[in-house]
């Protein structure tokens, strides 16, 4: 907001700057607002503040109908009025943040044309009006300015960085934008006696004021508006943006010094939308999207919010229209200029986007060489499939941080190879979503990290550091027979979020496929599928497999175990140690890791009966840390299954078929045995086992001399 009196601009002065149509989001109910605050959200409503007697306030629960709540302050605190002549608590140009566990509200305290300025600090444990702990206490001053300092202290933004560490930009005209780091414990400054660092300024006119800071892969984004505000339909602010891979050198897309006067324009005067101002962005459910005021041509020049999305170019610079792929046919080159608005898309950190201007299901073909960029979005409906299998290799490499697969809607391929050269963050958003990677993945000492509800899926993953599976699923595609080599996967770390309870709350889906850790312990990876299993029914998350049967499962083993039960340092076509834990989708029972139900899976069942063992190796089947007559039940129905005397089980077990037909059958004959041993438990198992409507004659089922004896 400006405070300081110059000669205005005319409108039309900046009226040709803005060449592209904006994608505008449709605000209702309050929409006036001047110098909007960042948009935040506190549960399930969002929140903004703005310039206010008091702190004027907004709510919403779904960002596009607003209401006016009550402000911050019923009166100023007491220390504004004696700090700055003249105040009277119309407060200007807040910014809220949440960290240490409340929401910090930093307000401007000054006067127009004045350098006698403050910037404040309120705070809240929450939002939410309702609650019973809600309420505002001011902290009091955070910097102030006198007249013939460098700087003014209004438009304060708040900076969280990834690291945790916090900062404070503010400035209005003088020499600019400045920045001074704060403490998160205080949210006042961390170092007061060191003077803040000067960012951006604008020599000559010196019009330059509402900074922002965004960091997004690898780069600190600066915006600062220039022009005059508060002018309505007068008002000439536009907004300008330079980036920086730290928080000190920012330059513009020229490679202007932004402290020299560089900037690039971002946003100006669209339709009736003239001057906007004051801009933040606000990031959900894979979307960025960036809020501001404008002075509304069609009504006098009132002030207005405005929230629209937030797009990236292919060379990673942010964009207020749509940038990506717009080619209008099925097939493309991705080579073709004509196919991308933005750029063609080939370098580290550059930006690939296949979003609503894409009109049709499309295959891009990666032509003439590898391509190179740092972060790809889906957001349609048209499938995209990008590259195949044996064409050029997709390379996944930024400046710094990780790369990034964003799918915010649809069902989209990457078929190309591709190259991980940085970690990477994979965000599927809808729950049915997939994003599928069906050629070679590279990953070799890299983290993939999962979020989002949907799935992603991936032919192998081989020789990376860690999958972090965050939110919904990580999956392996299942072949068309279990335990391919080509399905096969090993890496170092498999970890899986849990919820409250300490339960997973997301998932690994090994389909029909082998798997090698090498480093989670073995005992995590058994939780992880003892979770999923969840007494057979397979429907929890954890490490899990869309291909179990009543009959199949996944087993776990230690290298040493698999050497032990006749290994050869080979396992699914791949070479694992004695401290690796392996895991094969197989039958249940098949405690040899041989691909069958056998005699000796018997044998180790029994010992581990008989002798009170643990572990998959001794026949605990259900990982619930014992072997008893379920454990049996699993080996049976897969010995009967594979056998393909399972109906026949099941009828005699259940009454349907009592006669002598097929009892002969080894299979058959060891069913009756437990039958004997266990009894009507055993029974009412083995059924319950089995998805079939066949338990009804359970209930009259005779107890066959329940026994514990021991086999030998």
């Amino acid at each position: 907001m400006q405070r300081k009196t110059l000669a205005r601009l005319s409108a039309a002065a900046i009226a040709g700057l803005a060449t592209a149509a904006q994608t505008l989001a449709q605000i209702t109910g309050t929409t006036t607002a001047h110098d909007p605050s960042t948009l935040i959200k506190d549960v399930s409503r969002y929140y903004y503040f703005c310039t206010g007697n008091g702190i004027s306030a907004r709510s919403s629960s779904n960002t596009g109908f607003w209401t006016s709540d009550p402000a911050v302050f019923s009166s100023p605190p007491a220390w504004t009025t004696a700090s700055v002549p003249g105040f009277a608590g119309n407060f200007w140009a807040p910014d809220i943040a949440y960290f240490n566990g409340r929401y910090n509200l930093y307000y401007s305290v000054s006067t127009f044309g004045s350098q006698d300025s403050a910037i404040g600090l309120v705070t809240n444990p929450t939002l939410d009006r309702t609650s019973p702990n809600y309420a505002w206490t001011d902290q009091g001053s955070v910097i102030e300015s006198n007249s013939g300092d460098a700087y003014n202290t209004i438009d304060p933004s708040i900076f969280r960085d990834t690291n945790g560490r916090t900062y404070l930009t503010f400035g209005s005209f003088w020499n600019g934008i400045y920045l001074t780091e704060l403490d998160p414990a205080t949210g006042k400054r961390l170092s007061p006696g060191t003077a803040p660092t000067r960012l951006a300024s604008k020599p000559g006119d010196t019009q330059i004021e509402a900074s922002y800071v965004f960091k997004h892969d690898g780069y600190y984004y600066l915006f600062v508006n220039w022009g005059l505000c508060c002018q309505g339909v007068n008002s000439t602010y536009n907004i300008r943006v330079g980036r920086s891979t730290s928080l000190s050198v920012f330059r513009d897309k020229a490679n202007v010094l932004m402290a020299n006067g560089g900037g690039s324009l971002f946003l100006s005067n669209v339709d009736n939308k003239i001057g906007p101002g004051h801009m933040g962005i606000f990031s959900e459910n894979g979307k960025d999207r960036f809020s501001y005021h404008y002075y509304d041509g069609n009504s006098n020049g009132t002030a207005r919010y405005n929230l629209q999305a937030m797009y990236w170019d292919a060379a990673g610079w942010p964009s207020a229209t749509a940038t990506g792929w717009s080619g209008a046919s099925a097939t493309g080159n991705w080579s073709d200029a004509a196919n991308w608005t933005g750029g063609v898309p080939d370098g580290v950190s550059n930006y690939a986007n296949f979003g609503n201007l894409t009109t049709v299901a499309t295959n891009v073909t990666i032509d003439g060489a590898a391509r190179t960029i740092g972060e790809i979005n889906f957001d349609t409906l048209n499938n995209i499939t990008v590259g195949d299998p044996s064409g050029n290799v997709l390379i996944f490499d930024v400046v710094a941080d990780n790369a990034r697969m964003n799918l915010v809607s649809g069902n989209h391929t990457i078929a190309a190879p591709v190259t991980l050269n940085d970690n990477v963050d994979v965000t599927v958003v809808p729950a049915a979503s997939t994003l599928a990677l069906t050629g070679q993945l590279s990953a070799v000492g890299r983290t993939i990290n999962k979020t989002g509800a949907g799935a992603v899926r991936f032919e192998n993953v081989r020789s990376a550091a860690a999958i972090n599976v965050n939110a919904g699923t990580v999956a392996i595609r299942s072949r068309p027979s279990a335990n391919q080599s080509d399905g096969a996967s090993i890496f170092s770390v498999l970890s899986l979020a849990t919820d409250g309870g300490g339960a997973p709350a997301a998932s690994f889906d090994l389909g029909n496929n082998s798997l090698i850790i090498t480093s989670t312990p073995k005992a995590t990876i058994e939780s992880y599928v003892a979770a999923a299993r969840h007494g057979g029914a397979w429907d929890r998350n954890g490490l899990t497999t869309s291909a179990a049967t009543a009959a199949t499962t996944l087993g776990v083993l230690s290298g040493a175990e698999y050497t032990s039960l006749g290994g050869t340092g080979t396992f699914a076509g791949l070479t694992y140690v004695a401290g690796n834990t392996l895991v094969k989708y197989t039958w249940n029972g098949d405690a040899n890791f041989s691909g069958t139900v056998n005699f000796d899976d018997y044998v180790r069942t029994d010992i581990g009966f008989n002798q009170h063992l643990t572990g998959w190796a001794n026949g605990d089947f259900n990982y619930d840390g014992v072997v008893n007559f379920d454990d049996y039940v699993l080996i049976d129905v897969a010995f009967n299954q594979q056998n393909g005397t399972l109906a026949r089980a099941i009828d005699w077990i259940s009454g349907d078929d009592r006669s002598a037909v097929g009892l002969g059958d080894p299979a058959i004959a060891i069913m009756l045995e437990h039958l004997d041993q266990f009894g009507a438990n055993y029974g009412r198992s083995f059924l319950q086992a089995v998805p079939e409507p066949a338990g009804m004659g359970l209930l009259a089922l005779p107890v066959l001399g329940i026994r514990r004896r021991r086999r030998c």
